[in-house]
């Protein structure tokens, strides 16, 4: 990733307030939006606040958005990490965050619940029909091609398994077993939050 890059990101905050802005009854929502990359002791961006000048709002989405960029693989960090390498980051990086907010999150994530993230990896050649991804799955060049909560078809088992859309050695993160209906309703919550973003702008 180049400078470029690295400035697009950044500015991520301000796009995501202007969005919202468009409905100014969100003015506060937009405010959240811009400052949820601000850290508590000031190491954040775009503004630099620190402390109780960040909106407890944006604190919270803050810690959420941490914990959920940990567990999946995005653009700019590729390797996405398992819940309990997750809850001890955000333990290690308390600085950055308001405690209350934090202990608040780290007890929500004790109760199943709240973590439908109970996975396990699997190599290709075990992966069967109905099995549910628990990671969004990308192809060798850093395509998309299922989403997290993807429940596994005939027709999609058959095309991975050939080696054409990802190497035939790779392993898969899918949901136990007990946890597919769980997984389910993380699905549905992620469609409902795509209309909720919508109806927004």
């Amino acid at each position: 990733m180049d400078e470029f890059d690295k400035t697009l990101i950044n500015q991520h905050p301000q796009m995501g307030e202007k969005l919202i802005m468009l409905n100014p009854s969100r003015d506060r929502v937009g405010k959240m939006i811009r400052m949820h990359h601000e850290y508590y002791d000031g190491s954040g961006y775009p503004e630099g606040l620190s402390g109780l000048s960040i909106l407890v709002g944006a604190q919270v989405i803050a810690v959420a958005d941490r914990y959920d960029e940990m567990l999946c693989r995005v653009t700019n960090k590729p390797e996405a990490r398992l819940h309990t390498e997750a809850v001890n980051y955000l333990q290690d990086s308390r600085r950055c965050y308001d405690e209350d907010v934090l202990e608040l999150y780290l007890e929500l994530l004790k109760h199943d619940k709240m973590r439908a993230y109970v996975e396990s990896e699997i190599p290709l050649s075990e992966l069967k029909e109905e099995m549910t991804l628990a990671r969004h799955l990308y192809s060798s060049n850093g395509l998309l091609l299922l989403a997290r909560g993807s429940k596994i078809n005939a027709d999609q088992l058959a095309r991975l398994k050939s080696g054409q859309l990802i190497p035939v050695g790779s392993t898969i993160h899918v949901y136990d077993v007990q946890f597919n209906a769980m997984a389910e309703s993380l699905q549905k919550t992620d469609s409902f939050l795509i209309q909720f973003n919508n109806t927004l702008v």
